[in-house]
């Protein structure tokens, strides 16, 4: 197929219903960058000889080197299907959890995804964790079973047996499948909204026979389904092709006497159609061409119709034959490109359902948007491109591309003689430039000069946003409105004035008016400059970098409200803190880190209490990509960076269990104002961990929630109608509520009754996982759930309930321990006195901040009453490692203070997938350790999984209880204490440790003379 020349790609990307949107998506090490090869190889972009080893899709230097995707790429390749050619915007995604953000980016402009799964390996964590994605963009799935030929050559399996492993590989996906869409079905059974259409599940899994399954190699190119075999066995068996088709998978069987098809293969022992028609035939493909079998291979090319040159013949590498016969008789790009036509909607072809899902944030409902917005529901699906139409974009990134990849001219298709002619001038320039350089002039270095500035200018990163247009016709120089991520579209119509500064496009009601740059269609490493596109397709915007940070919605309506944000799986925990290695170069660092929190969607730039600039990244190779990033591209200078960081958590353990434990006197600490008449008496207690479970969950809404709840109580009384009309956060409350409610119940303890009604606030911050409960029989404040109690007779305690809050907030912020924030605390305030008239009188006032700082204090002090513990970050590791080196594997855990959880071969076999805990703190250079000790035989993948309290005591100090005497006794370090104390010295705190063990006297080596 020719190369997609300019003025094609703009026919094609004015028909909508011939556009398919497909990202891959897929395990680390799946082969998704080489099935991606392929389908750039057959649009002739590259060598089909190079296809798995160019790794087209992977221009970074570290991805070439690494062997793995970092990053997403987008390319537009056209297809001829049915006689009708199909424009397909291929996206190829990163499969290391590390980026899992960048597969997040992909799967929300895209219609369908192709989910690789190696048939060796099976369904491995990020499998789950990418079909889980697909599944909430609701989005059409097409599974790619790979590394079939592995089954072949290397494992050497029987046809039978590999049939029924490729079976066992579909119904392990089906399965997550199954568990996504049985918990869809139990969550709207929750909220009273499913319909009979969701619980059908007739189009949900992948079932060969209908043609949503592809059975491949992408390494040797060739990939087929069903409906391939089925019409070229159809006419020979003398059965319908409709009939075969759907008994050529499953437990049916070829009758040669009869000469019809049987079923009851496995009950009457004999082999499956699948096996005596597909497998049977790839096995003596392989087996022939292996061999080198002239006679065999010479029948099988006549049968099959595919020429190989006798140059071909010749090689003495068979694997090179094998894939030079197999790309052509079954080739992988045309097979995938046919299911991507047939089965994956057209922009024209979006759901309601995903419309909904994508206006409509919080979980509100699409019924309550404003009309003016759900008018906008039909552009949506109609994809409309008429004159008038609102335009709708949503960018779902920023990439930094150097200049040259964005100022290269059109392409063209060049004839054979144009490009004879052009070898002819390039060579000719090239023997004039070595003569000169043989002469000795000076004009070369100065024509080099010359270029290498021109490389230099045309080598600056240019920002470009990355998205698709759902409604409307985009032009060069357009002037749209940047709706911010909080943008409500309700607020918005009513007041017209939503012009604002860049730099406040984060509140609630504002957004910006930009004008749209040049636009761009991607292809891979290069951008093709367009000035005009229609909706559907993916496309890159520049002169946006001023205005949009990560993603953001664009529209010419105010009545378009944001998106909903991505969902994505990974979170940035490994924290480094950075600066230049030259202070003079500070300006081009913060305009660095500037270009790179908004290029990277998972990483998080901020500056801290210190005043120090600490990255946030998910996990050890995502960090070091931006910190090469810093340096090479958006920075330009060399940065200094710490040793990693890892956030801790602090909480309380309950030291009985028993009933009244909770109310012991002794956890009652009471904290005072000096100089005035006002105390409170706290208690510190773990909450349930379920309940802790659940907030975790809830956070954004509860943040949400707190700031509704604020702002309303904070204005006037008139306003309480309004708070009640508010039935869309309020519902999710009560949803929320309810659950706390039997949470609380299900602990078993009678401390923990009508706790839900006596919620005053969260904390940190308003949406952590700590509680604050008000028992105060003198002090009756409003519910956190939007029920206002009586006013308060005490006005004393009234007017300084926000300071009370405030210090709640300061305490959970940062723990006794370390300083590091709680979780799964709760305090419960239990008495406050405050008598400001007796303060008045002796001529002293009470202020906010003394009632601030005494709630603090008195918080940090309940909690070192009871038994305060350190929580730890916990990544789950997941370790493909072979038989042989099992032992080392479990050893390396041990190292790193893990716990091996589940232990499993992969059958058919000797394979193992040891999925273990291990602490992050603990987790740096663990691939490079267990690769060593493995010799290369395990391949780990690390994901954040949860927060894990550590069961030590952080003031035991084992050295207290070792005689002086006992010198072989193995002293053993307190962990805790070790955490504790390298946060404490990092953060500028005292240190409680032994510098001095023994003192002696100091000797020297050698004696005085």
């Amino acid at each position: 197929m020719p190369v997609l020349t300019t003025s094609r790609l703009h026919e094609l990307q004015s028909n909508a219903n011939n556009i398919r949107n497909i990202c891959i998506v897929a395990h680390v090490d799946h082969g998704k960058t080489t099935l991606a090869d392929n389908l750039v190889a057959s649009n002739g972009i590259i060598s089909q000889k190079l296809a798995g080893q160019l790794r087209y899709m992977d221009s970074r230097k570290d991805e070439q080197e690494r062997g793995i995707t970092m990053k997403s790429s987008s390319i537009s390749l056209s297809h001829t299907f049915k006689e009708q050619e199909y424009l397909v915007n291929l996206v190829d995604t990163p499969g290391h959890v590390d980026f899992t953000s960048e597969v997040s980016t992909a799967v929300r402009i895209c219609d369908g995804a192709l989910v690789v799964v190696d048939v060796v390996e099976g369904v491995a964590p990020q499998t789950k964790a990418v079909l889980k994605q697909v599944w909430n963009e609701g989005i059409k799935p097409i599974l790619v079973v790979n590394k079939i030929d592995r089954l072949i050559s290397e494992l050497k399996m029987t046809p039978g047996d590999a049939y029924k492993r490729i079976v066992r590989v579909i119904e392990q996906v089906n399965a997550v499948i199954g568990e996504l869409f049985s918990s869809e079905i139990m969550e709207k059974a929750e909220k009273n909204v499913h319909t009979d259409e969701d619980i059908d599940d007739s189009e949900v899994y992948f079932i060969p026979s209908v043609g949503n399954v592809v059975l491949a190699s992408a390494y040797d190119g060739w990939g087929f389904t069903l409906s391939d075999f089925a019409l070229l066995y159809a006419k020979k068996l003398g059965v319908s092709y409709k009939d075969l088709l759907e008994k050529l998978w499953g437990d049916f069987y070829y009758s040669a006497k009869s000469k019809c098809i049987m079923d009851q293969a496995e009950q009457l022992g004999r082999k499956p159609l699948f096996v005596q028609l597909v497998l049977e035939n790839l096995y003596s493909v392989y087996n022939a061409f292996l061999k080198k079998d002239k006679n065999i291979i010479e029948k099988i090319t006549s049968m099959t119709k595919v020429h190989i040159k006798p140059q071909e013949l010749n090689r003495s590498d068979s694997k090179m034959l094998i894939q030079s016969f197999m790309s052509k008789w079954l080739p992988m790009g045309g097979c995938i490109l046919d299911c991507v036509c047939d089965l994956v909607p057209s922009p024209c072809g979006l759901s309601d359902k995903r419309v909904e899902r994508l206006l409509s944030k919080f979980d509100k409902p699409f019924s309550s948007l404003p009309p003016e917005t759900q008018a906008l529901k039909p552009f949506f699906v109609s994809c409309d491109s008429k004159e008038g139409t609102p335009v709708i974009i949503f960018i779902s990134k920023m990439i930094s591309v150097p200049g040259q990849y964005v100022t290269r001219i059109n392409r063209q298709t060049l004839t054979a003689e144009e490009m004879d002619r052009k070898h002819r001038e390039a060579k000719d320039k090239y023997l004039q430039k070595m003569e000169r350089l043989k002469l000795g002039e000076e004009e070369v270095d100065t024509g080099e000069a010359i270029s290498e500035d021109h490389n230099t200018r045309s080598s600056q990163e240019i920002m470009i946003a990355v998205g698709r247009i759902f409604s409307g016709t985009v032009t060069e120089g357009d002037e749209l409105y940047i709706l911010g991520p909080k943008y409500d579209p309700e607020l918005g119509l009513k007041d017209k004035r939503q012009e604002v500064e860049v730099g406040d496009i984060f509140s609630q009601k504002a957004i910006t008016r930009s004008r749209i740059g040049k636009i761009y269609a991607l292809m891979g490493r290069e951008m093709e400059s367009i000035g005009k596109v229609y909706p559907g397709n993916i496309i890159g915007i520049g002169g946006l970098q001023d205005t949009i940070i990560k993603s953001a919605t664009i529209s010419d309506s105010l009545a378009c409200p944001a998106f909903t944000e991505l969902i994505g799986s990974s979170m940035p925990i490994l924290q480094t803190a950075i600066q230049p290695k030259e202070l003079t170069h500070m300006s081009q660092f913060v305009k660095g880190l500037k270009l790179l929190n908004q290029a990277d969607p998972c990483a998080r730039v901020y500056i801290d209490d210190s005043g120090e600039y600490i990255l946030s990244t998910a996990g050890e190779i995502h960090l070091q990509k931006c910190i090469n990033d810093l340096e090479e591209h958006y920075a330009g200078i060399k940065v200094l960076c710490s040793d990693p960081i890892v956030p801790f958590r602090e909480t309380v353990v309950a030291d009985d269990l028993k009933k009244g434990a909770y109310a012991k006197p002794e956890y009652l600490v009471e904290g005072s104002v000096v100089g005035c008449h006002c105390s409170v008496k706290i208690r510190a207690a773990p909450l349930p961990g379920t309940v802790v479970g659940i907030l975790d969950e809830n956070s954004e809404l509860i943040r949400v929630a707190s700031d509704v709840v604020n702002a309303k109580i904070s204005g006037a009384n008139k306003n309480r109608d309004d708070i009640r009309n508010g039935t869309d956060i309020f519902t999710n409350l009560n949803r929320l509520k309810g659950k706390l409610e039997i949470a609380f119940k299900e602990s078993g303890c009678t401390f923990w009754e009508n706790a839900v009604n006596e919620i005053w606030s969260f904390g940190p911050r308003n949406c952590g996982p700590n509680i604050l409960l008000n028992r105060t029989r003198n002090f009756r404040n409003a519910s956190f759930w939007g029920d206002y109690a009586e006013e308060s007779e005490n006005f004393d305690l009234k007017r300084y309930g926000y300071s009370f809050v405030s210090g709640f907030q300061y305490a959970t912020a940062a723990g006794p321990l370390c300083e590091e924030p709680l979780h799964g605390v709760c305090f419960i305030v239990e008495e406050w006195i405050a008598d400001t008239e007796r303060d008045v009188v002796s001529g002293v006032f009470l202020s906010g901040g003394q009632v601030m700082s005494m709630v603090k204090d008195t918080c940090r002090r309940a909690m070192q009453a009871r038994s305060p513990r350190l929580v730890l970050p916990m990544y789950q590791c997941d370790v493909f490692v072979n038989a042989d080196v099992l032992g080392r594997v479990y050893a390396v855990i041990g190292r790193r203070h893990g716990r091996v959880l589940l232990e499993d071969i992969q059958e058919g076999s000797t394979t193992f997938l040891v999925r273990s805990a291990i602490p992050v703190i603990e987790s740096f250079h663990f691939a490079s350790e267990i690769r060593t000790e493995a010799s290369g035989l395990a391949i780990p993948q690390l994901i954040f999984s949860h927060w894990e309290t550590l069961d030590l005591d952080p003031f035991w100090d084992p050295l207290e209880n070792v005689e002086e005497e006992d010198e072989d006794i193995e002293i053993t370090v307190n962990r805790a204490q070790a955490y504790i104390n390298q946060v404490r010295r990092r953060k500028g705190l005292p240190v409680r440790e032994r510098i001095v063990a023994h003192a002696e006297k100091q000797r020297t080596l050698s004696k005085n003379k």
